[in-house]
């Protein structure tokens, strides 16, 4: 009795699977979950993209890792580049954060930084310009797998 109620568990199972109503092993008896317990699934059109194109999840992961990663890095350099000003007002004791620990003129901090902004974000450009046209170039005569 115990067996046949396990086969029809998976039975059911494989057929949830096969309607695309639940992701394999996801739940039912063929990993020894109870049904909805840790995990989640996606239906619909979006599960059968990624069923037919091998690696999508994976690459798909790895792009909202990088994307999470790039993101952060654009909110960490502002305050960082504020941390670099240094000029002749030093900070007072019980006024505001200036962002810099080394001048207390709070227009001239901001001022400072945005300018080392901007031209840090031209000269990612001219090398995105540059280096462009050469990566390009490069790919055409090696493949575009050993140039990535």
């Amino acid at each position: 009795e115990n067996s046949a109620s396990k086969h029809g568990q998976t039975e059911l199972s494989s057929q949830w699977i096969a309607a695309g109503r639940i992701g394999s092993g996801s739940y039912g008896s063929m990993n020894g979950l109870r049904a909805g317990c840790c995990s989640w699934t996606i239906g619909g059109p979006f599960q059968q993209v990624l069923m037919q194109v091998p690696g999508l999840g994976s690459l798909l992961v790895s792009y909202l890792v990088v994307s999470v990663v790039y993101a952060l890095g654009i909110q960490l350099y502002g305050p960082f580049l504020r941390s670099l000003v240094e000029c002749e007002h030093l900070p007072l004791p019980g006024r505001r954060f200036t962002g810099s620990a080394h001048c207390g003129d709070a227009d001239y901090v901001l001022a400072s930084a945005q300018a080392r902004e901007g031209s840090l974000v031209s000269m990612k450009l001219v090398v995105h310009a540059v280096a462009g046209p050469f990566l390009a170039s490069l790919a055409d005569r090696l493949g575009r797998r050993p140039v990535l």
